[in-house]
């Protein structure tokens, strides 16, 4: 179990596609492809969606997000 202290919101992300794998995102200028496992609770979730990105801190850290 995630503690709450290892989630991350990223804002004003916008999702261009959905799988069932993963999300294509826009995060500012960059695109990135961000594993549906990875995905917590009150994140953007499907195509269209624009708003905040919830996600682990580990992949945040990864992805040079945070």
């Amino acid at each position: 179990m995630v503690d709450a202290d290892d989630v991350v919101k990223v804002a004003n992300v916008h999702i261009i596609r959905d799988t069932d794998v993963a999300l294509l995102c826009r995060i500012g200028g960059v695109v990135r492809f961000i594993p549906q496992n990875e995905l917590r609770p009150g994140s953007v979730a499907h195509a269209g969606d624009e708003g905040d990105l919830v996600i682990t801190r580990r992949l945040a850290v990864e992805l040079g997000l945070i």
